[in-house]
């Protein structure tokens, strides 16, 4: 039995009323389950070859129930279990007479549920308590991951308008930073079941990724070591990087940001210089991994430096006497940088795909937030042999933030595709 895979202990499908069971397990031929790093719920497909009539029986109208279970052929420990909602049939392919492969989308239980609920409602306290408050009223199976202690404290009151209990969760999440700006995110993943992580991308960096590196390497790829071939990267693609011009129009790179008090009838200028984040609280970041050139300049002035555009903004304060808006100045600095942040750290990405070994343990994240390193060869390898540092593409290479995920489970195998984005070169 091939350790790369993972056994599929069940897989059921049911009708809303519980009166159809099937058991697919046996029949099923591919699983790919999405995760993303600004999606509190998994996506995910499923193929299977029915050769019992299920797709006639149940007759399919995506409000279906589908559970998984799965675990490692020799794991004697927890299994990884979710339930999911079947909400629409991608395609059937006829293969003869007695068989048809089907293939259905599905979402995570709460991103279904999601979608035909409304929130009108007034909230206050800590968005970290607000967002437990929505999830409360509308998944009470559902919990938020260990606070983040960085989470700026401040209380505030706000009015969901008119949004589903996701959509809600996730405008407050976009206005969430920490101390020094920096943004955080809310996502769910496969290993951890019915919990949402709720981290800032400070906390995210303070993991260092570990001693393993992943190497991308022809020579590699055919060992037979065992465990060399977990840290094997099978294949990768690099993504285009964002057009620098449109982050700098958008006020990313260098701005000023005014905030007309309309109490006070201020304008609170703020500039904002990109740079300046990496150096206060983001040290885990190298800025010269990222979208632009540092050392690029204009009239002796460095991009980050230059007041690029000019953005205001209507803001009132103290509307409530012992809490803060989300309009108000002292909290849009901060916003300001979380949303250059998001931006910016998305840039220079890439995806690999390699073994799902170590990447899927049961009431455990081991994907998305957290830190992978990796080697890949530089084109120009002597012959007679270069330094480590030399042999190192050093474009390519360094530490990488798992930013998304997709599951590939299949009988012969179990691989994961990361698309990362690059913090820091090889040291």
């Amino acid at each position: 039995m091939s350790e790369d895979r993972l056994i599929i202990e069940k897989a059921i499908i049911s009708d809303p009323e519980g009166f159809l069971v099937f058991e697919i397990e046996n029949i099923i031929t591919d699983i790919e389950i999405f995760e993303h790093i600004d999606k509190p719920y998994l996506t995910g497909l499923v193929s299977f070859l029915d050769t019992a009539g299920i797709y006639d029986k149940i007759k399919f109208k995506g409000v279906e129930s589908f559970h998984l279970t799965l675990r490692y052929p020799e794991d004697d420990g927890p299994t990884v279990n979710r339930s999911f909602i079947i909400n629409g049939i991608v395609d059937t392919t006829k293969n003869n007479d007695k068989s048809e492969l089907i293939t259905f989308k599905m979402i995570e239980k709460s991103g279904f549920i999601s979608t035909f609920l409304n929130v009108n409602k007034a909230y206050e306290g800590t968005c970290r308590e607000i967002i437990e408050k929505i999830f409360l009223d509308h998944f009470d199976e559902y919990a938020l991951s260990d606070p983040d202690e960085t989470e700026v404290a401040g209380t505030m009151k706000v009015v969901v308008p008119n949004m589903t209990p996701m959509q809600a969760c996730n405008w407050i999440k976009d206005r969430t930073t920490d101390f020094y700006g920096t943004p955080f995110y809310l996502f769910s993943t496969l290993g951890n079941h019915n919990t949402v992580h709720f981290l800032s991308l400070k906390r995210m960096l303070e993991n260092d990724g570990g001693q393993n590196e992943y190497v991308y390497s022809q020579t590699a790829t055919g060992t037979q070591n065992r465990e060399a071939k977990n840290y094997i990267i099978q294949s990768y693609q690099t993504k285009a990087a964002p057009n620098i011009s449109s982050i700098i129009s958008k006020g990313l790179v260098g701005a000023e940001y005014s905030f007309w008090d309309t109490i006070n009838a201020n304008a609170n200028p703020m500039k904002y210089d990109v740079i300046k984040q990496f150096e206060v609280g983001l040290s885990n970041m190298d800025a010269d991994s990222f979208v632009f050139n540092t050392n690029y300049s204009h009239n002796d002035k460095k991009l980050n430096t230059i007041k690029s555009k000019k953005i205001y903004s209507i803001a009132t304060s103290l509307a409530y006497p012992d809490h803060q808006t989300i309009r108000e100045p002292r909290s849009w600095s901060k916003n300001v940088q979380a949303r250059a942040l998001r931006h910016i750290v998305t840039s220079n990405a890439i995806d690999i795909s390699v073994s799902g070994r170590n990447f899927l343990i049961a009431n455990s994240n081991r994907t998305l937030g957290n830190i992978i390193k990796l080697k890949f060869l530089n084109n120009d390898v002597a012959e007679d042999g270069n330094s480590l540092y030399e042999s190192t593409d050093q474009m390519k290479s360094g530490k990488h933030l798992i930013y998304a995920a997709r599951h590939i489970i299949r009988k012969e195998r179990y691989d994961v595709t990361f698309s990362c984005v690059k913090l820091a070169n090889i040291k």
